[in-house]
């Protein structure tokens, strides 16, 4: 049995492909529906707060809408086919005065109301890390009751390696009898390396390119020493990298792919799975399908994507609209701004107020290839059966 055989065994799915998580734009409708058609849906959990006793109840409600409409077919595997992703980033310190302030004047320059502000009073981590979760009992308790009771296919860490306590660990390897295999994101043979001589087991390296969408994964250095490559290049470096090695994780592709002739050139280069998130956002089931369905119109088509770290703390490749242009020249002339979470819980804030403002304030994460999304293909299913038809 080939090691992508293996995989697609372990998972109880059809087809190498992934589902990226994509937070804020994914919805359970997109991972049910790469599921039913024999893929992996993913399931982002980053952006629930596990501290809280309402993260049970916000996790149960994304699950039963995810298992609505799961066909039969799918749902005979030990596991749950579904990836279960977090942000395991370094534990961020609340936003000082001077950082608050910097941020609201980085706004102001984009014509933002300054009375605006005034409903913005306080600055809350939006995303807080993994590693704060399995800082404190109770949400360690959380989290290891949800991966009992669903059991996921796939639990995965985008930002770094996360810090499991023995309760989660214990919890994992009673999922073992179920396949619940580990993944974590790496962007660079460092990260590689890292990922490779965890305490832990790790059963697969998510490799991100530098064209994909989203925030950029980070973790063994800073933006300033990134490689930047791309996502042949790293699965090729990466497959040399474990040359001669007996045994090695899994490895996903994910970052510039887009239709199933992407997928070929990433598999037949070594890879076990591929992993898309920009192929779906033209679909009815992403939350920023307004903008995207629109990809074809000749102004839209030839807008840049670029990597942008001002709007949420921490760099992101999204379309490079206006806004984005003006936060980038903004954000330069002011001090230091809010760190992760914190940031980007403010600008959610923020846009969810409806300013009047002229300028468009979408936060469009998406890949260097955005610009060739089909739409035509309304649906996630649509995609899903192109992608397959073009591999069969």
């Amino acid at each position: 049995m080939s090691r992508r055989q293996s995989l697609l065994k372990q998972l109880g799915i059809k087809y190498p492909i992934l589902q990226s998580p994509m937070a804020g734009v994914s919805t359970p409708e997109m991972a049910q529906s790469v599921t039913n058609a024999g893929g992996l849906g993913a399931i982002p959990l980053s952006t629930i707060n596990f501290l809280q006793p309402d993260s049970i109840a916000k996790t149960e409600w994304l699950m039963e809408n995810f298992f609505n409409g799961l066909t039969s077919s799918t749902n005979h595997h030990a596991s749950t086919p579904v990836n279960f992703n977090f942000f395991s980033h370094t534990v961020e310190q609340p936003p000082t005065p001077d950082e608050v302030n910097n941020w609201k004047s980085m706004y102001a320059k984009l014509g933002i109301p300054t009375t605006t502000f005034n409903q913005i009073s306080t600055f809350e981590n939006g995303n807080v890390s993994f590693n704060e979760f399995c800082a404190d009992g109770e949400a360690t308790r959380r989290i290891r009751d949800i991966l009992e009771a669903y059991k996921p296919a796939i639990i995965s860490f985008h930002f770094g390696i996360p810090k499991l306590p023995q309760e989660l660990l214990t919890q994992l390897e009673k999922n073992n009898n179920s396949n619940t295999l580990i993944f974590v994101t790496a962007t660079s043979i460092a990260e590689v390396e890292r990922i490779v001589s965890s305490e832990y087991t790790i059963h697969g390296i998510i490799l991100q390119g530098y064209e994909a969408g989203g925030h950029r994964g980070n973790f063994a250095h800073s933006s300033k020493y990134d490689e930047n490559m791309p996502s042949l290049t790293l699965l090729q470096r990466t497959l040399a990298y474990f040359s001669g090695s007996p045994t090695r994780p899994y490895l996903v592709v994910a970052g510039g792919i887009m239709d199933s002739n992407d997928i070929k050139v990433f598999l037949q280069a070594g890879a076990d799975a591929v992993q898309l998130g920009t192929a779906f956002l033209a679909s009815q089931e992403s939350t920023t399908m307004k903008f995207f369905s629109n990809v074809n119109q000749p102004k839209l088509a030839a807008q840049a994507t670029v990597m942008v770290d001002a709007v949420s703390g921490k760099p992101a490749r999204a379309v490079r609209t206006q806004f984005i242009n003006e936060v980038i020249q903004h954000s330069s002339t002011v001090g230091p701004l809010p760190p992760y979470g914190y940031a980007y819980g403010a600008y959610k804030k923020l846009k969810g107020l409806n300013v009047d403002t002229s300028l468009d304030l979408g936060f469009y994460l998406a890949g260097m290839n955005y610009y060739r999304l089909d739409r035509e293909l309304c649906s996630t299913k649509q995609v899903m059966e192109k992608l397959i038809s073009g591999l069969e």
